[in-house]
């Protein structure tokens, strides 16, 4: 084995090997990174990211951000805080070009990259469960969900169980929610579908629901 080390052919050999498995391994890092690029959500939290990739097609018709219409496409107000929604407005025209959200390279499109700090943020802004007051139009379910919800309500209420609704089919890859507010939706769907439009909802009169 010493002598094959000494043959300069064989370390030429190896040398052409290790090169070939570096680029290969360099390229799989790219492939991934790239990967990961194209689906980040940018500034939103995922259900926010969600709302906007079920309600794309029809916005980026718009020429301005500022003239998209929520409420024709189902939603109460454009999602995300101020800073995504700004970033939104500003880059508008290179966005827009996407024929899909999940498609957006926010850095190269925007110069956008999350930090830690701001992802931390972005989780804090999709955990408030209703409560109180205007809160509990949301029922179970978060404001980022409940505006998911309120996206495709028109479509789905007329499916006759709650359990026979297509996510996938609406743009939204499940049912949004956790477990206990899927729970509320299945067992009073018939009542709840009664309303045209998922704000509308008396959470108490009609499941006994109230915010904690």
């Amino acid at each position: 084995m010493a002598r094959k080390l000494l043959d300069p052919r064989y370390r030429m050999q190896r040398g052409a090997e290790m090169k070939a498995t570096i680029a290969i391994f360099a390229t799989l890092l790219v492939a991934g990174g790239a990967h990961a690029q194209r689906y980040s959500s940018g500034p939103f939290t995922p259900p926010e990211a969600e709302v906007m990739s079920a309600v794309w097609p029809k916005i980026r018709e718009a020429e301005h951000f500022e003239d998209i219409d929520w409420r024709a496409v189902g939603l109460v107000r454009a999602p995300g805080d101020r800073t995504a929604q700004s970033l939104m407005a500003q880059r508008w025209g290179s966005l827009r070009e996407a024929a899909a959200f999940e498609d957006i390279d926010w850095a190269a499109t925007t110069g956008y990259r999350a930090t830690e700090g701001y992802r931390e943020h972005a989780r804090g802004r999709s955990g408030d469960r209703g409560r109180n007051g205007d809160l509990d139009r949301f029922g179970p379910f978060t404001s980022d969900e409940a505006a998911a919800i309120s996206s495709v309500w028109s479509e789905i209420r007329e499916a006759a169980d709650f359990r026979d609704i297509d996510w996938r089919a609406e743009g939204l890859r499940r049912a949004p929610g956790d477990s206990a507010a899927r729970r509320i939706m299945q067992t009073h769907w018939d009542e709840l579908r009664e309303a045209a439009d998922f704000y509308d909802i008396d959470w108490l009169a009609t499941t006994g629901y109230r915010g904690h």
